[in-house]
Parts: structure tokens; C-alpha cells; sequence
């Protein structure tokens, strides 16, 4: 870690790609109110239960979505004790497509949520998140906190835990701190596992699910990089696989800690 400038304030680095998700499918669905005789709410069920009879139709709207971020992210400062925060989107041209030729990078995602647009241009315009081209959000935090004293990473994301320092899972109300050593680790494990969400198998397709849980807990055992590398490398020779395999999984899966 160089370069590192000095701050006394806390800044909470703030995965809004996670944000934007979260809060757009928890305002997308449908509300249905019971009204009293003179029109006053007497009962609210979820889409899960339109057989209420007595209701009338209620779609969530994009106030109830400002809120729920607003409560978030005031959730999330709070939770660290921040001063200050960063809020960052993905914007476009991520340097991982041109990288990934098994198939297309992030191929795997599902449809965006109804709201999906509103909630990004509002972690704009209020909570003035910025949007990173050619790189992905999750790049230009491990990159500030690399580079900066006290800050803490916001996320739900554990591809993110290959970044050192203190971390903060907003979903779960946990807090950690990953040390150099675990951090390194963490990476080399999701090597050996991949990541389905954005395209990128990994070992398991090939060797399963309980052939790949013991090649990663043999990592627990392992304290330097060069150790941790030949492992995961004599893994993937050992499943037919080969160094090249491995050299396009790493770089889609390294989280930048510097500027390309």
C-alpha cells in the first residue's frame, strides 16, 4: 500500500451498484390498502396477497424509492461513524469485456428492476454518487482505499473482501477488517470458485462443489502470495484446465488497487 494520504475523517466508500439493486426490487412490487368507509387505511397488504378483496390497487411509487435509499444510506453512515462519504455507480466500457472470451462478461445477469434508472439518477442528483467509466464501482473503491487512511468499504459484495481494511456489510450489520495476507486469500479462492453472476466459471463446473471446497481450505494453510498462486494454478492443471484459464480468471476477478 503506497501513496497513502493522511485524513482524520472516516469516509464510507458506498457500493451504489449494490444500492441501486436493493432498493429498486424492494419498491417495485404492488401494495394494496384496505379503506375504511370515509377512506381511511386501515390495512396494507403485499403482492404476495391480492386476494384482499376490500383493497384498492397501490403501485409503489418513486418517492417510496427516495425514501428507502435516503434510510439506507443515512443507515449506512451512521453504522460506520463516517464524516464524510463516496458513493460510486459503473458507468460504461468496462476494460473486462475485452478480456473474457469464454464467454460474455456479466452474461449472467437477470433483468433490471422496474426502477431501475430512477434510483441510479437519484444517488445522482441527491447523494452525488459518481459514475465510473472503464472500470466498475467496485474498482474505484478498492482503488480510494488503498490509496487513503480511514475509510471503510460499504457493500454486500464479497468479491470486494479481496480489498485490505475495514469493510461494513449494510445487509447483514456486520463489520470487519481484512488484513493483507486474508485479502490475498479471499482472491484466490473466488479464482478457484469463479463467479456465475458475471460469467466467469471458475474451477467448480469442472470439479464440483466438494472438489473445490477442499482445494480452497487447503489456502487456510498458506501465508504468501507465491504459495497461494501455485496452489490455485496446480489446481486448474490438475482439472484439465490451464495456466491461460487461470491468467483470464484472475484479471476478471482482481479488484484494482491503482489507477490502469
Amino acid at each position: 500500500m503506497t501513496g497513502k494520504q493522511k485524513d482524520s475523517r472516516r469516509t464510507a466508500l458506498v457500493d451504489c451498484d449494490v444500492l441501486v439493486y436493493q432498493c429498486s426490487f424492494a419498491n417495485q412490487g404492488t401494495e394494496y390498502l384496505q379503506l375504511s368507509g370515509d377512506g381511511e387505511v386501515v390495512h396494507t397488504a403485499s403482492s404476495f396477497f391480492p386476494e384482499c378483496t376490500t383493497c384498492v390497487h397501490w403501485t409503489s411509487g418513486v418517492s417510496k424509492l427516495h425514501l428507502y435509499i435516503d434510510m439506507t444510506m443515512e443507515g449506512i453512515i451512521k453504522a460506520v461513524n463516517a464524516t464524510d462519504y463516496k458513493c460510486y455507480l459503473t458507468g460504461k466500457g468496462n476494460f473486462r469485456e475485452t478480456l473474457a472470451t469464454w464467454g460474455k462478461y456479466k452474461g449472467g445477469r437477470s433483468a433490471k428492476p422496474r426502477l431501475y434508472q430512477e434510483a441510479r439518477d437519484y444517488l445522482i442528483d441527491r447523494w452525488d454518487a459518481e459514475v465510473v467509466h472503464g472500470i466498475e464501482a467496485d474498482d474505484a473503491m478498492g482503488i480510494y482505499q488503498c490509496n487513503n487512511d480511514n475509510t471503510v468499504i460499504c457493500s454486500i459484495d464479497k468479491d470486494l473482501l479481496m480489498i485490505p481494511g475495514d469493510h461494513y456489510n449494510f445487509r447483514k450489520n456486520e463489520h470487519m477488517t481484512i488484513d493483507h495476507v486474508t485479502a490475498l486469500r479471499n482472491f484466490y479462492r473466488q479464482c478457484l470458485t469463479g463467479d456465475p453472476i458475471d460469467n466467469i466459471p471458475g474451477l467448480r463446473k469442472w470439479t464440483g462443489k466438494n472438489a473445490t471446497k477442499a482445494m480452497k481450505e487447503a489456502l487456510e494453510e498458506m501465508e504468501t502470495p507465491a504459495e497461494m498462486e501455485g496452489h490455485v494454478v496446480d489446481c486448474y492443471l490438475g482439472a484439465g484446465g490451464t495456466v491461460e484459464m487461470f491468467a483470464e480468471t484472475s484479471q476478471l476477478l482482481w479488484i484494482l488497487r491503482r489507477q490502469r
